[in-house]
């Protein structure tokens, strides 16, 4: 057995159980509801709203840099599911079929986790970091309970989305410090 098939032992192991000992129907419900991503554009709008009347220069500043990592981690999400192809656990054991549309990695745990990452260092709050985080994760299982992921699809989303994160901070941070240093 090679690295490739033992990831796959695991993931699908990991996955059955999920889906044996976790399957109450509501359970699977609230995670239906969870990765619903229409569900979130009224809380980011309100989010959003406030820290605009709040600091308005910051807040644009943040979503244009929001709207940056959102291109980025789901450009990246695209170009790998379109690369390696790998079918949601529900094409492999035959529940659903939807061709056009790939499981690894998942786009919400990278997003989320890119998101969640540089709104960490940015609003330097340990509730808040706790907060985002919380977040990511929550949607990731959520991902894997309604079926759409593997779990290895979600710990790469996560991981990418980190690396994202960090990368974006470290871009703003240091193009702040030696283009905007006297604002």
């Amino acid at each position: 057995m090679n690295f490739l098939q033992l990831v796959q032992y695991i993931d699908h192991a990991i996955f059955e159980y999920l889906l044996v000992y976790f399957n109450h129907p509501l359970l699977v419900n609230i995670c239906e509801q969870l990765v619903q991503l229409d569900n979130y554009y009224l809380l980011i709008a309100l989010v959003a709203l406030l820290y605009l009347i709040k600091r308005p220069g910051q807040a644009l500043v943040f979503i244009l840099i929001m709207i940056l990592i959102l291109i980025l981690s789901e450009s990246t999400a695209a170009l790998m599911k379109n690369w390696l192809k790998r079918p949601r656990p529900g094409q492999q054991v035959g529940i659903y079929i939807a061709s056009s549309n790939f499981s690894f990695p998942s786009a919400h745990a990278l997003n989320t986790m890119a998101a969640a990452i540089f709104s960490s260092y940015w609003f330097k709050r340990r509730y808040a970091t706790l907060s985002f985080i919380f977040i990511s994760i929550l949607i990731g299982i959520a991902r894997m309970l309604a079926g759409w992921h593997m779990p290895f699809d979600i710990l790469v989303g996560w991981i990418l989305g980190s690396l994202w994160g960090f990368l974006i901070y470290g871009l703003y941070y240091t193009t702040s410090i030696k283009y905007f240093k006297d604002i």
